[in-house]
């Protein structure tokens, strides 16, 4: 007699799947977010409407000011540095829309999982779709 014995499951329940989904995702999207420290980050919606403003000549005197000074400080005209925000901005915003979108239809199917055995394979599957748009950003 042969007895078949079932590994348990790699995720006890939901709870534990979108935990895992959640580190997953975070450590995808920290090969872009680690290249800036917080404080950074916290003004990127700042800096974006700053750039914006220049480039539509739109800007106030602080925002022309603060431009300058960042772009003498990486060596461009705020002309090209602007340029480079927008560029920036709208990169991160591809990924984060894909992200977001991944992230919904993942978290959709671990709630439609009934057996914690399949939520392993959830997360595997959710992998496999962000490959491309990993290597698209270069985040692979």
């Amino acid at each position: 007699m042969i007895i078949k014995i079932n590994p348990a499951p790699v995720f006890a329940n939901s709870a534990e799947a979108k935990a895992a989904m959640n580190a997953w995702i975070n450590t995808l999207t920290g090969a872009i977010q680690n290249q800036y420290p917080q404080v950074i980050q916290t003004g990127w919606f700042e800096e974006e409407a700053m750039a914006a403003a220049y480039m539509s000549g739109s800007d106030n005197a602080q925002q022309l000011a603060t431009l300058t000074a960042d772009a003498t400080a990486k060596g461009r005209t705020p002309q090209q540095h602007a340029a480079r925000i927008l560029e920036n901005a709208q990169t991160f915003r591809a990924v984060a829309q894909a992200t977001r979108n991944l992230w919904l239809a993942t978290d959709a199917a671990i709630d439609a999982v009934t057996d914690p055995a399949d939520y392993a394979a959830v997360l595997e599957a959710a992998k496999a779709q962000a490959a491309p748009l990993a290597a698209a950003y270069g985040l692979a």
